[in-house]
């Protein structure tokens, strides 16, 4: 018998389902509701079996068969027709370069997720210290000893920077591994086969009022820049983070309030803040305008600037000065001439090591020590509160901030000896 649709018609329910069959296994199952039902009905391994080939009318009596026929030739090859489909095995990883991995990476990931400062970072750490050295050999043949390697040469050199090299090339190696360019990083407990990468848990130098106050005098008696030494001055005078100091502009500040945008705030400018980025307000104090001085531009511009150029005739780009020339200042230190002439070189000024964010550390201590309200302190440093009290507090602590920054400041006077006309200190009460 034939399938034809006048003859699938002609079908009629009884009280018992009943088949049909074309031949050659190709069957129709009718019920007793009336439906209708294409099968294969076949046998292998010595049991029978049958294979629903959908319902007609809503499937067509040629797609049936067809089916039917793809069906039977895979039996004939030895297939069971209702076998799951064989699992497809996943592409050969992709041979791609360390160089290559490290664009992808740099453009796609880092640049997307990390903050400006620390794409930076990771951007010339991979370009100076392990493009050079990899960046031509198929990322899946890299080894670990060979990162090993790698890192022992950046530790030898300078350990800080080798601690930006592991962060970067462990990030990127994770990027390949997750992109299935290779199976499994290399860096992974990297700090188990080098503990001299591992930081210190947390800094805790600060500078007493003694040091203090040797340091400022030794500031102004030392060499260098006056912008340099007036932004070290500040930052101590401020709270704020040396990076904010060091990019302080004209146009943020408004009489005796400096407003920090918060593309320029480290904690605010993150992609993965989960809130709206906020401005951070500080009260400039006598003392903070005077070594602000009257500059119209970057309070503390750099000296080096693009030239002028002749052909497209741009003005030169102002810069502010670099964190790290901060750093580097505090770093040489003063160099005194002894009475038989020999120079010695005192650095950190004479002290124990310290950086240019310690003074905001000190700021907030010496704060504590002359009983300012630890949470005044807290929003002069911008520190958050809690998610709960951020909630339910709402508060600026405009004069509030002002009063801890007038009594910080006049404290600092003291300490230096600067002689200023300044207004009564204001009532620090709860």
């Amino acid at each position: 018998m034939y399938f034809t649709d006048k003859y699938l018609n002609s079908l009629k329910p009884k009280e018992k389902q009943y088949y049909v069959r074309e031949g050659q296994g190709f069957a129709v199952r009718v019920l007793p509701s009336g439906v209708k039902t294409f099968l294969f009905i076949y046998t292998i391994n010595g049991s029978r079996r049958q294979k629903n080939l959908g319902n007609y009318p809503a499937k067509k009596l040629a797609d049936a068969r067809q089916e039917f026929r793809d069906a039977a030739s895979g039996l004939a090859s030895g297939l069971d027709p209702q076998a799951p489909p064989p699992l497809q095995q996943p592409p050969p990883p992709t041979e791609k370069t360390v160089s290559e991995v490290t664009t992808e990476f740099l453009k796609n990931w880092s640049k997307l997720n990390y903050s400006p400062r620390w794409h930076y970072n990771v951007d010339k750490a991979l370009e100076q210290d392990v493009i050079p050295i990899i960046g031509t050999r198929p990322i899946n043949s890299i080894r670990r000893r060979e990162i090993i390697s790698l890192l022992e040469i950046v530790i030898a050199r300078a350990p800080g920077q080798a601690r930006n090299v592991h962060k970067a090339i462990a990030k990127m190696f994770w990027y390949a591994q997750d992109r299935e360019y290779i199976d499994i990083s290399p860096c992974t407990n990297m700090l188990d086969s080098l503990p001299t990468l591992r930081v210190s848990e947390g800094k805790s130098r600060i500078l007493d009022d003694k040091e203090i106050m040797k340091l400022w005098r030794r500031i102004d008696n030392g060499p260098g820049n006056d912008l340099i030494k007036r932004a070290l001055k500040l930052i101590l005078v401020t709270a704020q983070r040396p990076e904010e100091v060091a990019g302080m502009h004209r146009t943020e500040i408004k009489g005796h309030w400096w407003t920090i945008p918060w593309q320029r705030i480290k904690t605010e400018n993150s992609k993965t803040l989960r809130r709206s980025p906020e401005d951070h307000r500080v009260f400039l104090t006598p003392l903070a305008l005077s070594l602000i001085g009257d500059a119209k531009g970057y309070i503390f511009p750099s000296d080096v600037s693009e030239s002028l150029s002749e052909e497209t005739l741009t003005p030169p780009v102002e810069r502010p000065i670099k964190r790290n020339s901060l750093s580097q200042r505090v770093e040489r230190g003063v160099t005194v001439t002894c009475r038989n002439g020999r120079k010695v070189q005192f650095k950190y000024y004479g002290l124990p090591k310290w950086t240019p964010h310690d003074l905001r550390r000190s700021a907030r201590t010496g704060m504590a020590r002359i009983e300012i309200p630890p949470h005044w302190a807290e929003e002069v440093l911008n520190h958050k509160m809690s998610k709960i009290q951020s909630i339910y507090d709402q508060h600026k602590y405009d004069e509030q901030k002002k009063k801890a920054l007038t009594r910080w400041a006049e404290h600092l006077e003291i300490l230096a000896g600067v002689s200023r006309n300044s207004p009564s200190t204001p009532s620090i009460s709860e």
